[in-house]
């Protein structure tokens, strides 16, 4: 396996790692919403959902990283800087950009209990992160042809 090889095979298997933790969370808040909703069972859930977070944080930070920098070097020294590789570039920093800002204006507010209204902030989130993982890949797929 030559190092484009290796870089391609890191670079599909860090967004995967990426994508795949978005959905497990999302999964997982599904899961969890009855109880964060329920005033007698809100506390012990909350705590369990503080330490997912941590967690996911950190396999989330590793996957964006390995994504950022594969990307970098196989634009640097294999692909080149064109408008597509600039632009895929760009929306993965807009994607980590504005999940990071949803997250601290919309999510980290909540206290649970909460109400369910409030709780859809959590679908809300996972729309806009899906909605954006979508344009990455409409991009990567369609982008040159532009």
């Amino acid at each position: 396996m030559g190092v484009y090889q290796l870089l391609v095979f890191l670079h599909v298997t860090c967004f995967a790692i990426w994508f795949g933790s978005v959905v497990v969370s999302l999964m997982l808040i599904r899961v969890l919403e009855e109880r964060l909703t329920d005033p007698q069972r809100a506390a012990q859930f909350s705590d369990f959902l503080g330490s997912y977070i941590r967690l996911e944080t950190k396999v989330v930070d590793v996957a964006f990283l390995g994504v950022a920098v594969t990307g970098v070097i196989m634009a640097q020294f294999f692909a080149g800087w064109s408008p597509w590789t600039i632009g895929k570039l760009a929306l993965y920093v807009a994607q980590f950009g504005l999940t990071l800002w949803y997250i601290g204006a919309r999510i980290r507010p909540l206290r649970y209990p909460c109400s369910r209204l409030e709780y859809r902030r959590w679908y809300e989130l996972f729309a806009v992160s899906l909605g954006l993982f979508a344009v990455v890949l409409l991009w990567t797929f369609f982008g040159r042809a532009l």
